[in-house]
């Protein structure tokens, strides 16, 4: 969920969109995160390098997005957006 302030400086929810289809090869993503220590979201922006299943474990096979934006520690696991700012990947 997103929190905006609109004109009225009420805070509104939105839910975050999922994508309909992965994105591609170098393709522009955007991820947003909130880094250890810091004090403001941080969003850092990338491409697509790499899409591939991987081995989690001996039972589980996992869809893989490697992208090159800049993950700092702490906002691992914030969510990644593509150009029509729908989620393609945590």
């Amino acid at each position: 969920v997103v929190e905006e302030s609109s004109s009225t400086n009420k805070l509104s929810k939105h839910a975050l969109e999922l994508a309909d289809e992965l994105p591609s090869l170098q393709e522009s993503v955007h991820v947003m995160g909130f880094p250890t220590g810091g004090t403001t979201i941080c969003i850092t922006e990338g491409v697509v390098s790499r899409i591939d299943l991987v081995m989690a474990s001996a039972f589980n096979i996992l869809l893989a997005i490697q992208i090159d934006a800049a993950i700092n520690p702490g906002n691992s696991g914030g969510p990644a957006f593509d150009k029509h700012g729908k989620v393609v990947g945590v």
